[in-house]
Formats: C-alpha cells, structure tokens, sequence
C-alpha cells in the first residue's frame, strides 16, 4: 500500500452521505471509521473529499482534472466510497408506472458504463483496496424502491469485485434493513410518498446510521487484511563449550628451598 510521506492514508470519496450528512455536527461514518482504524493502525490521516449531491460521472471527472484529488488517491493506503444513489434518484420518472416490475429489472447500461469508467479511473492512479458501499433501501415500504435498490446492487455494483482487483463491496442494504426506523434521518412512512417533501427527506442515515455503516466498513477492511507475518523466534546463539582452563605456567625460574 502507498503511503505519503511514511503516512498511511484512508481517502473517502463519494456522496452526501460520506460526506457526512445526517450525522451529528456532520460527522459521518468516514470519520467514525478513521477512529476505528486508528485505535489499530495508529497514526492515519483522513482525507474525506465527499460531495452533497455528487454522482458517478461527475465524480470520475474530479478524480481525472483535479491535481489535488489525483495526488491524494496516488498516496491513499485504502479507499472507502459510497456512489450512484444520487445517479438513481436522476433516472426515477416523476410519475411510477403501472408495471413496476418491469421498470425495475430494465437494465441501465449508463449506469454500468459509468462506474466501469469510475473504477478505471481509481485504478490507473493506485493499487490500494477500495471498499465500496452498495445502496441501501431508506424506503422498505415500498415494494418497488426495494426492487429497484436490490436490481442495481446485484447486477451494476456486486459484480465489481470480481472484474477489479482489491475491490471489496460493503452490503449496507443488509446492515440497515429492518432498522430503517431508527437509522434514517427524518424517517417517516417509509414509502416513495416522502420524496416529495422538499426539506428533511428521509433519505440519509442519521448519527446512529453513520455508526452502524462505520463498523460495517471496519469489518470488511478486518475481513480482508493480509495477515501480519509472523515473527520468527529469536535463536539462542550457541555458545561454544568452554575449553579446560589451563593452570597458570609456574616460573621455571623460581628458586626451589
């Protein structure tokens, strides 16, 4: 893993939520993690470049223009994301269709594109694993957010792990479903119904939602770690039998009595 200047570094990349919004003073699971490493790693700077409302393309676009950014993903020692719900949210028509079913399974081959051309980006400045979180469902009470949600999680971001090297997914779908309630900022019904709110839509986790993704991340970079190599056990030096000691030469010149 790269390090700057002897230094490891965790890079956050992505979206609002790792950004940090929802949680307490806008401290998210990015900076939630960076304590967890720590207390393993010890020294570790955080660079947390999230964005409110970034998507795929206009991420991958950051990451080849700006010098700062480029640098900083050269020098990362992991890389922790979250990406493309935003992306999501831009292809829901405004008014869902009869045959949800149909919509959901549709393939959006933008959408694929996209992230291929997001990962080979990263790819071309660094070798450090990358975690990336998949989309979780703020909305369980809707039958076709979770279809929605699952079909992109299992054919667009799942497969990255297996056509990228040191890509780890993060299943945050399963680590927040059946808790959405509590985890989910400004949670109401838990239907569609809420997006039409304007201001506090129950979309991003609140502080106790950042802590739950925070440990998520955690263990998957555990999970994945090489295994330190183990020290060898120092060798006792063997020592070399100690020769007879010889009895002092008398002086031959010694006067006899």
């Amino acid at each position: 893993m790269a390090d700057t200047a002897g230094q490891r570094l965790l890079v956050a990349l992505g979206d609002s939520i790792t950004a940090g919004v929802g949680g307490k003073w806008n401290k998210g699971y990015a900076e939630h993690l960076h304590e967890l490493l720590q207390r393993k790693h010890g020294e570790l700077k955080l660079v947390n470049w999230g964005i409110p409302g970034l998507t795929i393309p206009r991420l991958r676009k950051a990451i080849a223009k700006g010098e700062h950014l480029h640098d900083t993903i050269q020098g990362a020692s992991m890389i922790v994301m979250t990406i493309g719900g935003n992306d999501l949210l831009g292809t829901l028509p405004k008014k869902m269709p009869a045959d949800l079913e149909m919509l959901a399974e549709r393939p959006n081959r933008q959408f694929a594109r996209d992230l291929d051309e997001l990962m080979l980006t990263i790819r071309s400045l660094t070798r450090a694993p990358i975690y990336l979180g998949d989309l979780y469902n703020p909305f369980p009470q809707s039958e076709y957010a979770a279809r929605l949600i699952g079909m992109v999680n299992r054919i667009y971001l799942h497969p990255l792990a297996d056509r990228y090297s040191g890509v780890h997914i993060v299943h945050l779908n399963d680590v927040l479903r059946g808790q959405e309630s509590t985890v989910i900022q400004y949670y109401k019904s838990g239907t569609l119904r809420d997006l039409k709110r304007w201001w506090r839509r129950p979309i991003h986790p609140n502080d106790t939602g950042h802590q739950l993704i925070a440990r998520a991340f955690h263990s998957i970079i555990r999970s994945t770690e090489p295994p330190k190599p183990k020290q060898k056990p120092k060798q006792k030096s063997k020592s070399k039998p100690k020769s007879p000691t010889k009895p002092k030469n008398q002086n031959p010149y010694r006067p006899r009595h």
